[in-house]
């Protein structure tokens, strides 16, 4: 009688331990990330940072061709046609890189902290623009440009402008070539990533249109790409961008 209890107690053990092992198996395969697991981002580099700028160009490209056949005909109330199809296309090279690839960058959240971090960036480059603006621009009249055309040129502006060339330029090109290419070089006291430099200077001449704003488009790309990286926040890239060019369109108005 005792020895078939203690065969029982045995037996009940040995399921125990089974059970036990199942257990432990199935949580390990179960939060061990896979190889092939989809949901994985990966880095990105250089060819990633090639391939967004030649992009970027093929689409200027597109649309002043259209532009320049006639195929797109603008003026004062339809030229928030051209940027803002412009700027969607830059804006969709970084996401389907971001969703469709899983080629990440960092990102980040607008919180107080993040907001605190990119305070001198922002306090640095309002100090410039606003004054750059005030004494550079001419006046400019809404007469005869529809309303329409008016709230998409101050959505283009306070909104899309900042988030698809900051996505596009420090989030996936900037990004890209740091990841790469690994030289920093000395700036004063300072140090700035060589990837960074190679963006803003890139940023800045994606703005040959206007060659009287590349000098600072050229500053306002090494300011806010070295914040990005100090911070890993593009929002704070974001916000300034958008302050900018949403300064650079109302300020002419009310001169």
């Amino acid at each position: 009688m005792v020895k078939s209890l203690k065969s029982a107690q045995h037996r009940n053990n040995i399921v125990v331990l089974m059970q036990n092992e199942r257990a432990a198996h199935y949580a390990r395969t179960s939060t061990m990330p896979s190889l092939n697991n989809s949901s994985i981002s990966k880095t990105l580099n250089w060819r990633d940072s090639v391939i967004a700028l030649v992009l970027i160009i093929l689409g200027i490209l597109v649309l002043n061709s259209a532009l320049f056949f006639h195929v797109l005909t603008l003026n004062a109330s339809s030229s928030w046609v051209f940027d803002w199809t412009e700027h969607l296309w830059f804006l969709a090279i970084p996401l389907i890189w971001y969703f469709a690839f899983r080629k990440r960058f960092p990102i980040g959240k607008l919180s107080k902290i993040n907001i605190r971090q990119w305070l001198p960036a922002w306090v640095i480059l309002l100090a410039v623009v606003i004054p750059l603006e005030v004494l550079t621009s001419q006046k400019m009249s809404l007469a005869g440009i529809s309303l329409l055309a008016i709230i998409m040129n101050l959505l283009f502006n306070g909104v899309l402008v900042g988030i698809s060339e900051e996505f596009v330029f420090r989030g996936q090109i900037q990004t890209g070539l740091n990841n790469s290419v690994k030289k920093t070089l000395k700036i004063g006291k300072g140090n700035i990533r060589l990837g960074t430099v190679l963006t803003a200077l890139i940023f800045a001449g994606i703005h040959f249109q206007n060659i009287l704003s590349i000098p600072f488009a050229l500053f306002f790309g090494m300011i806010v790409g070295h914040f990005y990286d100090k911070t890993n926040n593009i929002w704070g890239a974001v916000v300034i961008h958008n302050i900018v060019d949403f300064l650079s369109f109302v300020i002419p108005v009310i001169l």
